[in-house]
């Protein structure tokens, strides 16, 4: 008899589990960035796909919280067979279009932090100039364009 209830609570206790939702665990954004200690302005190719390119301004890494499950931005474009602009168009759906540049159309997003979206805060720097240029530079929320950017 006690062994037969055991078992009944073994198999709710298993059962109930499986219902249970995965939840973030001490994050509340989609979007995490490790920043360099020291920023001399560098900027660094950090995924690159025919004539586009992603580059890291000022950061080490760039992770994207898929399935509640931290990904690295190259490696999720990877996993999910995206092309750079489907990728950067799910990362700045997220942040805030702060400015639209008259060299073709390059636009600059930024996480202003409202509903916690990154961890450090998040500048996107999406060009399109009139050269063709279709590169993107990510960087902490305190990136500035540079004459550097999108040539």
């Amino acid at each position: 008899m006690i062994k037969k209830l055991v078992v009944i609570l073994f198999m709710l206790v298993v059962v109930s589990g499986c219902n249970s939702e995965i939840k973030k665990i001490d994050q509340n954004y989609d979007i995490e960035t490790e920043e360099k200690n020291t920023c001399f302005g560098d900027t660094k190719e950090y995924y690159k796909d025919g004539e586009q390119t992603i580059y890291l301004y000022c950061l080490n890494q760039i992770n994207v919280y898929d399935d509640n499950n931290k990904i690295s931005l190259k490696d999720y474009i990877q996993k999910n067979n995206l092309t750079i602009d489907e990728a950067i168009y799910h990362l700045v759906s997220k942040l805030n279009l702060e400015e639209t540049l008259w060299d073709g159309g390059t636009k600059i997003y930024r996480d202003t932090q409202d509903e916690k979206t990154t961890n450090n805060g998040l500048t996107v720097i999406q060009c399109h100039t009139l050269e063709n240029n279709q590169d993107i530079y990510i960087g902490p929320n305190s990136m500035q364009k540079n004459d550097q950017f999108c040539k």
